[in-house]
């Protein structure tokens, strides 16, 4: 009678933990912007299922994060950037490196891309189940991905309403989206720090700052 008694106990005790665990929305977007991002999957579904829109998209948002952060780590491990950033690094690692090093690296990176992709399909999928639920801001997601990443398809989906008509040309600068490519930059103060950029789809440093309208057709997309 006492084991049982107990092991009653101890089922409501993990029932009322896993109440307790039931986070609001805007906590898990803190957790996403405090780049816990697998925090906020283990509990934003609980909000996904109840079709509700900004979940969709915060799941989104974190996959796509976390992803990139997994694809920077294989990236910087198999000395991706260092052609880009330090030449002779680069050369010194190549003669360093083993023919057969070289060619697990190189297979590291294409599996971590192909991971990459693979999250913004996902990302994509919820981004258009929470436009289909009137999200607007899932629209705008949606058009930047559409921009950015013309091999993602978004299949029997309107985006949005087009941003030039057909007598006026797309802005080449922008690729329409009103957003100008380049950032502001902002203090960094030394910290070396990164965070996600939405419109760069990639991490970037702490003088990152945000991405005004577009100069060239003043945020309309078209000139």
């Amino acid at each position: 009678m006492l084991r049982i008694f107990i092991l009653v106990l101890v089922s409501l005790s993990v029932q009322i933990d896993g109440i307790a665990q039931i986070y609001s929305l805007r906590e898990l977007g803190n957790f996403y912007n405090n780049k816990q991002y697998n925090r906020a999957l283990n509990y934003v579904d609980y909000y996904v299922d109840k079709n509700n829109s900004d979940a969709m998209i915060l799941k989104g948002d974190c996959i796509r994060a976390k992803a990139n952060e997994d694809f920077k780590k294989v990236n910087d491990e198999c000395g991706g950037d260092l052609f880009n950033t330090n030449p002779a690094a680069f050369v010194q690692q190549l003669m360093n490196s083993s023919s057969s090093q070289m060619q697990l690296n190189q297979l590291k990176l294409k599996e971590a891309r192909s991971q990459l992709t693979k999250a913004d399909l996902k990302a994509v999928d919820l981004y258009i189940r929470a436009s289909e639920l009137g999200n607007e801001q899932a629209d705008r997601r949606l058009e930047l991905m559409a921009a950015l990443y013309p091999q993602i398809e978004v299949p029997n989906h309107q985006v949005s309403a087009p941003r030039y008509e057909i007598d006026q040309e797309k802005c080449s600068y922008c690729n329409g989206t009103g957003i100008s490519p380049s950032a502001n930059s902002v203090p960094g103060y030394g910290s070396s720090a990164e965070h996600w950029c939405d419109v760069c789809q990639k991490m970037v440093s702490a003088s990152h700052g945000s991405h005004p309208r577009c100069p060239a057709c003043n945020g309309k997309g078209y000139r």
